[in-house]
């Protein structure tokens, strides 16, 4: 135990096990009573100048070109759990995987420290996805018991959709706030910053269907 946490410590690992300390903290605390779950956390949302919905062309019949970058985060299941929980897991395994690889391979070196970061991150990412999968029926059964009281509610579009691609959107309603997955009415191509009415809930898909709000 000495072992491992000197290794923690040593300047190569530190950042990592910084990050690890501070989940650990917000999970004690939550446990402990003392902080909200939602108080922290919250829905993923990239705020950028540039559209985030990378397939922004449709073509005539309304289907996009096939990536977004909505797609690519919901699979790795980020907005369908907690942030934090996605958080906490990529800081475990890239903490894990750099007070190995630095232990085994008798590493000091902060060059191949920081060359090792990219490599970690990417194998973190998917086992996030494997470990976090559990929890996102868990969260889609906590949801469902709010589905019928966002309809009829006005949402701002976060990711671009229509009626055949899926996007996102923010609905912010007196008991709670979300974010939410989208497709329109047919015909109908709605893009970021658009308001949008919540017509009805698709179980089947886990989406919404909206309507351009007047």
């Amino acid at each position: 135990m000495w072992e491992l946490f000197r290794e923690s410590i040593l300047p190569i690992n530190l950042l990592y096990t910084i990050v690890l300390g501070l989940t650990l903290f917000y999970w004690l605390t939550v446990f402990l009573g003392g902080l909200d779950v939602d108080l922290i956390d919250f829905d993923v949302d990239v705020d950028a100048d540039i559209d985030v919905d990378v397939d922004a062309d449709v073509d005539a019949s309304g289907h996009g070109s096939g990536f977004s970058l909505g797609k690519l985060l919901h699979f790795f299941n980020i907005g369908d759990v907690p942030f934090m929980l996605i958080l906490s897991f990529m800081a475990l395994f890239m903490w894990a995987g750099s007070v190995m690889f630095n232990h085994y391979y008798n590493n000091d070196s902060f060059l191949l420290a920081f060359g090792l970061f990219f490599p970690l991150f990417i194998v973190s990412l998917f086992l996030t996805k494997f470990c976090s999968a559990p929890f996102v029926k868990l969260f889609a059964a906590f949801d469902k018991q709010q589905d019928r009281s966002v309809i009829g509610s006005v949402c701002i579009v976060k990711v671009s959709a229509n009626e055949h691609q899926l996007g996102q959107a923010d609905v912010d309603t007196d008991d709670f706030h979300q974010l939410i997955n989208i497709k329109t009415v047919p015909g109908l191509i709605l893009n970021r910053d658009d308001t949008a009415l919540i017509l009805e809930y698709n179980e089947e898909g886990n989406y919404y269907i909206v309507d351009q709000s007047s």
